[in-house]
């Protein structure tokens, strides 16, 4: 199910699920807007069903991943074999 549907992401198709169709989104927008996503995204997150709680632990998601870019990029660090099978190039 994970694998089906980050590849349904990656690829731009519709999500069946409305609720994490709004999921999906908001974290495509935080990662394209450095976390700074516009009001009607954040409110069409919390109209899907989501509480501002869950759209701070969105925003907490995109710092850890910038955090752990940047130092795999200064380090080289390779990808696990475990998630290599997700590795995007």
């Amino acid at each position: 199910m994970f694998k089906k549907g980050l590849q349904t992401i990656r690829a731009r198709q519709p999500i069946q699920d409305a609720k994490l169709a709004a999921l999906a989104a908001i974290a495509i927008e935080m990662a394209a807007k450095h976390a700074q996503p516009d009001l009607s995204g954040v409110k069409a997150f919390l109209d899907a069903g989501y509480q501002e709680r869950d759209f701070l632990y969105s925003v907490f998601a995109a710092a850890v991943k910038m955090l752990f870019n940047h130092n795999n990029q200064a380090f080289r660090t390779t990808v696990d074999e475990k998630f290599a099978p997700y590795k995007v190039d």
